[in-house]
């Protein structure tokens, strides 16, 4: 027979989940990252620098580096819990 979940139980269990659906959605905002930087490399070749970059496609990249930690600040979300 299933005992019933105590409070305190369901409350642990949600907050050990917390950091996989952190991590989930830090994976989708780094997204537009990896998808940027996939289309630099086919234009670029996997020699070139930043240095060489012109300086909007820098700032965009820079902008969307910036942009999982910018979210996860307004939204309030702990990403780095107590240790």
């Amino acid at each position: 027979m299933d005992r019933p979940t105590s409070n305190a139980q369901a409350s642990s269990l949600r907050k050990s989940l917390l950091p996989l659906g952190t991590v989930l959605f830090m994976m989708g905002l780094c997204a537009p990252l990896a998808w940027y930087a996939g289309r630099l490399l086919d234009r670029h070749g996997p020699a070139a620098s930043l240095a060489g970059l012109p300086p909007l496609e820098l700032l965009l990249a820079v902008g969307l580096l910036a942009l999982p930690f910018a979210a996860l600040r307004l939204l309030g979300i702990d990403w780095q819990p107590d240790r």
